[in-house]
């Protein structure tokens, strides 16, 4: 399960929400939704090859700091996106050359923090 607004706000949201979790994923910080949504994307992935949460998560991060536009584009290429999404990862990206990682800042990625397992 994906947190993404910052923080909890009380012990009974905690309660209701979370009860029976092994972990979840939280954010300190408001993050762009483009850069949250890929990094919950390539989060499952890693989840997919049977590794706990924290490992998936901080794979992720690293994935998401480190990729290149050009790397980056041709991972969403094969997530089938829609236009609408499409068209909104190429305005975002424009101003970066295909070497770049336009996700390297850490108010991308760093936000986030798997609690539990």
């Amino acid at each position: 399960m994906a947190q993404l607004r910052e923080g909890m706000t009380s012990a009974i949201a905690f309660s209701d929400e979370y009860i029976c979790l092994a972990s979840f994923v939280s954010s300190l910080w408001s993050v762009t939704d483009l850069s949250t949504v890929f990094l919950m994307i390539k989060l499952y992935e890693n989840l997919q090859k049977q590794i706990s949460v924290p490992i998936a998560l901080n794979q992720a991060q690293i994935w998401l700091r480190d990729v290149s536009k050009k790397e980056f584009l041709q991972w969403t290429n094969r997530l089938n996106l829609g236009n609408n999404w499409i068209e909104e990862i190429q305005a975002k990206l424009k101003v970066f050359n295909l070497d770049e990682a336009p996700f390297a800042h850490p108010v991308y990625w760093a936000a986030f923090c798997a609690i539990g397992q």
